[in-house]
């Protein structure tokens, strides 16, 4: 039996939404029709041939019978898939709204002309909404953290992470081993020794992922003595989301299950440089009060802050098309959580300062 809707032209660069929502529906249609309830396997149709699983089905039919599935020749990814599909939607829905509320002015209903034109302001607000970061816990946690001392100048560092498999490990003293586990359980042992015990800035443990877009940061003490240290951050959530307005670009970031403490900061960071690599500015976010219109900064380009009424919310606004015109450069912008220990640098914390970067 020959499909004409599973196979689909090669050359065909266009294909209308509803057309590929069909074509993929009756695609799955065939596929589940294979299947024999009595041998509780799928047949295939061209030689008989079982497999346990559709997937199987599937590799089988386009090595075997060269079938080319929907998925395979579309110029776009599925994400693309679903935006246009999202936003053809979009669209029907503001004409709809159009013309009902044009009907609702003629006859004089106020109250539909008032339900109508919130309902066009939401949509509006979702049309430019996007979700950056789903909430949850930062990739990187810091299961535990052990100090053991071997002479008077050299201590060494054992740490036990959850980490995404491309995390990189970097520290200015000796890396002695890493070793990944299961589950994205990573061991790392380190070593400070007479080269960086003194420079403080060369005691930082970094970690970074790329697919993940985080950084986690640590500063190993000058710490002698037998201690494990634990880390009541790793409970902190984090979503960021985005919403496009007019030339700028609003951030908002929502913090939850976050421990209460002077010692947890959270904000976004933001470095502009000229073209020429001189550093201009570093913008934090800054902290307003009800009363105040955070939509109102000196600084043209870049504004972020938090509210003294609101819990855990904060927001960035950039002007994109500012930066580009001026020739200005963003070298980094993250959303930080950044925890203190409250010791002094040889206190009794392994790590004094741990800090979580979320790279936009």
């Amino acid at each position: 039996m020959q499909s004409i809707a599973v196979l689909i032209p090669v050359g065909q660069e266009v294909l209308f939404i509803s057309e590929r929502t069909s074509a993929l529906d009756t695609q799955t249609r065939q596929l589940q029709d294979m299947y024999d309830t009595r041998q509780q396997k799928y047949l295939c149709e061209a030689c008989t041939k079982k497999f346990k699983t559709i997937g199987g089905l599937q590799r089988h039919l386009r090595k075997e019978h060269d079938w080319v599935f929907m998925e395979e020749v579309t110029n776009s990814s599925s994400k693309k898939d679903h935006i246009a599909l999202y936003r053809a939607s979009f669209m029907k829905c503001s004409l709809l709204l159009w013309d009902t509320n044009d009907d609702a002015y003629k006859m004089g209903d106020g109250e539909r002309i008032i339900r109508n034109s919130k309902f066009q302001m939401l949509l509006s607000c979702i049309g430019n909404h996007e979700t950056v970061r789903n909430t949850g816990k930062p990739s990187f946690q810091t299961l535990s953290l052990t100090s053991i001392p071997l002479n008077d100048s050299h201590t060494t560092y054992r740490g036990v992470f959850l980490a995404p498999p491309d995390t990189q490990f970097r520290f200015k003293g000796e890396m002695i081993d890493v070793t990944k586990g299961e589950n994205n359980v990573v061991e790392a042992i380190l070593s400070n020794n007479d080269k960086n015990v003194n420079y403080r800035y060369g005691r930082w443990l970094t970690l970074t992922s790329e697919s993940k877009q985080e950084t986690l940061k640590l500063y190993i003490n000058d710490n002698y003595n037998f201690r494990t240290q634990t880390f009541v951050e790793n409970s902190c959530e984090f979503g960021i989301e985005k919403i496009q307005k007019d030339t700028r670009t609003e951030y908002k970031a929502t913090v939850r299950n976050c421990a209460e403490s002077e010692n947890i900061s959270k904000y976004f960071i933001v470095h502009l440089l000229e073209q020429s690599g001189d550093r201009i500015t570093q913008i934090t976010s800054r902290k307003i009060s009800s009363q105040e219109n955070g939509r109102i900064s000196e600084n043209k380009y870049v504004n972020t802050f938090y509210r003294s009424d609101e819990d855990d919310i904060y927001y960035a606004i950039l002007d994109y098309p500012a930066i580009e015109a001026d020739g200005l450069i963003i070298q980094s912008f993250s959303f930080v959580l950044y925890a203190s220990a409250r010791y002094d640098y040889t206190g009794d914390a392994i790590s004094e300062i741990k800090a979580w970067y979320y790279d936009l």
